[in-house]
């Protein structure tokens, strides 16, 4: 695919190298997660001073690892897995891909004996260091390679007491079986019952249930909060317990191969925290102080800043992966962005919130349901603004205020094959559309 650049808000320079196709200077912060949401790697960042300087070129087929982010420059790497489509200008046209939400689900919570909550409480003593409270739940996974080389070690929880586990999708793939370490050094091969390379989660089961299994509480991501303490319980290599704090909750981690109309699917309700751990580390559980998992560590390290699956997420594709053996993630088959006071200013729109459409897929279930998308471009002041296409500002009854809200509430709500109402604005009048949400493309978000 041919290089593209686009005008800054300021007056910029372009320069290439061998890498780096295309050198924008000026982009404001506010803009930034408009390059990062796209079809672009980061090449270079400049200095403030200088007023960002940003080095980009269309990506293909990339993944992201610890390493590869790791070699970012930092404000880059952050900005590349935080930022969410804000401010006014619209740099690139695909932005986010979007599906909707439905009524509120019944979460599948684990059956079988879960620890006591007497001990799981534990974590809450001054250095949270009791592991034995909670190491019959959690197992050592490890997977050999077809080549014959050194295994790929990670971690792992019991799900219930059936005999299901879970790990990471990134870290059994392509394997059918597997060896598993139970707390008290007995080893059983594991079947890799399902996988779900779009949230990188992966189900195991044990035939033989050595009785009773443990099982760790689950958590409500709802109640997580940034500060709070967290622990991550590693039995990887020993045993080990890695202390640490929450520095944000309920962002969009957009990360995965482009492979739809340029844009990047997201992680929803992301937990990032301060915790530094190795990659081997993937799979296990983040507890918070009560010793519930509120998520599942992703191998992606990024500034002293590392992520995990929210358990919102876990709890809505782990029982699909046990009853079905797949996850259908739901899909609208758009992408969009924030409206902010100055684009509505610029719409001529009434509110000051809510999405614009900026493309719909074709045979989409946003094509099918007739939604538009933005059909021209406007120059508001020095910046290049999409106009023409349709607003959503609610859905179910629910106000959408912003990219993260839309996205949020598909994945915690949404359901493949049901419909959805979204409140809109079309040419200045309020319009209610029944779209049925589809199954999203599987794009893996790990290599």
């Amino acid at each position: 695919m041919a290089s593209r650049w686009y005008r800054t808000c300021r007056p910029g320079s372009v320069t290439a190298n061998e890498r780096t196709k295309i050198l924008i200077r000026g982009l404001p912060c506010s803009h930034l997660g408009l390059i990062f949401l796209g079809y672009y790697s980061v090449g270079e960042v400049g200095s403030r001073d200088e007023g960002w300087a940003i080095a980009v070129e269309p990506l293909m087929h990339r993944t992201w690892t610890r390493r590869t982010l790791a070699a970012m420059p930092p404000a880059a790497a952050v900005l590349l897995l935080i930022g969410v489509a804000v401010g006014a200008a619209v740099l690139v046209p695909q932005v986010q891909h979007l599906a909707a939400a439905t009524a509120t689900p019944s979460i599948s919570k684990p059956a079988g004996g879960a620890i006591a909550r007497s001990a799981a409480a534990i974590l809450r003593v001054a250095g949270m260091d009791n592991f034995q409270a909670l190491s019959p739940a959690l197992v050592t996974v490890t997977v050999p390679l077809p080549n014959g080389g050194p295994p790929q070690i990670g971690s792992g929880f019991i799900w219930d007491s059936g005999g299901h586990i879970v790990t990471s999708a990134h870290l059994v793939q392509g394997a059918r079986s597997v060896t598993v370490r139970l707390h008290d050094g007995l080893q059983a091969s594991a079947m890799v019952r399902a996988s779900d390379p779009q949230s990188n989660l992966a189900v195991l089961y044990i035939s033989e249930v050595p009785a009773p299994l443990a099982v760790l509480p689950l958590g409500d991501i709802d109640s997580v909060a940034v500060g709070d303490p967290v622990v991550l319980l590693d039995v990887s290599d020993g045993q080990k317990v890695h202390r640490g704090t929450i520095r944000a909750v309920g962002e969009l981690l957009p990360i995965g191969v482009a492979m739809v109309d340029g844009a990047k699917y997201s992680i929803p309700d992301v937990i990032a925290t301060d915790l530094s751990v190795g990659e081997t580390a993937s799979g296990a559980p983040v507890l918070n102080e009560r010793g519930e998992v509120i998520g599942v560590d992703l191998p992606l390290e990024v500034n002293g800043e590392s992520y995990a699956v929210p358990i919102s997420l876990v709890q809505r594709v782990i029982p699909a992966l046990i009853s079905r053996g797949v996850y259908e993630h739901p899909w609208l088959g758009l992408s969009g962005q924030t409206v902010t006071p100055k684009l509505a200013k610029a719409l001529g729109l009434s509110v000051t919130q809510g999405v614009l459409i900026l493309t719909v897929l074709p045979d989409s279930p946003a094509a099918a349901a007739g939604l538009r998308p933005s059909q021209a471009m406007i120059k508001f002041g020095d910046e290049l603004l999409r106009v023409g296409g349709d607003v959503i500002l609610g859905m179910n009854g629910q106000p959408v205020r912003d990219v993260n809200d839309l996205v949020t509430s598909i994945a915690r709500y949404g359901t493949a094959g049901e419909p959805v109402t979204l409140e809109i604005i079309r040419d200045g009048q309020f319009k209610t559309v029944t779209v049925v949400l589809g199954a999203r493309p599987s794009i893996p978000i790990l290599d």
